[in-house]
C-alpha cells in the first residue's frame, strides 16, 4: 500500500482546495444550462398550446388564462393574423432567471403559426 507523507498529504488537501471552486463552478454552470433548456422546451410547448387555443378561436383571455392556469404567469403575448394566407402566428416570452431567481435573467422567446380556424374572420 502507498504511504504518503505528512507533506504529501498537506499537498493533496492544497490540491483539492484549489481544484474544488473550480468544479463547483463547472457544476453550477451545467445544471443553469440544463435548467434554461428546460425552460426554452416548455416555453415552445406553451407557444404550440397558445396557438392552437388561438386557431381554434378561443377568445383571448380565455387562451391566456388556460396557458397561466397550466403553466404559471410571467408569459407575455404577441399575436398577429395574416388574412391573405389565414395564418395566426403566436409569441410568447418569458424572462427566465439562471439560478432560480438569483443571477443574470434570460429572455426566452417561442413563437409558433398555424392556420386560423377563428370564425370571426
Amino acid at each position: 500500500m502507498l504511504s504518503l507523507s505528512r507533506a504529501e498529504r498537506g499537498s493533496v488537501t492544497a490540491e483539492w482546495a484549489l481544484a474544488l471552486p473550480a468544479v463547483m463552478v463547472a457544476l453550477g454552470v451545467v445544471v443553469s444550462s440544463g435548467h434554461a433548456v428546460s425552460a426554452s422546451g416548455l416555453l415552445a410547448s406553451e407557444t404550440a398550446d397558445a396557438q392552437r387555443l388561438v386557431g381554434l378561436g378561443i377568445p383571448l383571455t380565455d387562451a391566456q388564462a388556460r396557458i397561466a392556469n397550466a403553466y404559471g404567469d410571467g408569459v407575455r403575448w404577441q399575436i398577429s393574423r395574416d388574412s391573405e394566407s389565414s395564418l395566426v402566428c403566436v409569441t410568447l416570452t418569458r424572462d427566465h432567471t439562471l439560478i432560480n431567481g438569483f443571477g443574470p435573467s434570460l429572455e426566452l422567446r417561442s413563437t409558433r403559426c398555424g392556420l386560423d380556424g377563428d370564425p370571426t374572420d
